[in-house]
């Protein structure tokens, strides 16, 4: 089965998947620096409560 999309067509279906693979690509570094400040806090909580229980 062959998918044929006029030529004006082609380039514009073109033209949007490279928006939304930019956009996904945009979106999954959001979540990369997301997860980065996620693991940052955890581990400067991990230090507040190591503190926390020295000082018992």
């Amino acid at each position: 089965m062959t998918m044929e999309a006029p030529a004006g067509q082609a380039a514009k279906y073109a033209a949007a998947i490279e928006a939304y693979i930019a956009k996904i690509d945009r979106a999954l570094e959001r979540i990369d620096q997301t997860h980065a400040a996620i693991e940052k806090k955890k581990a400067e909580t991990r230090l507040i409560r190591e503190r926390f229980k020295a000082a018992r």
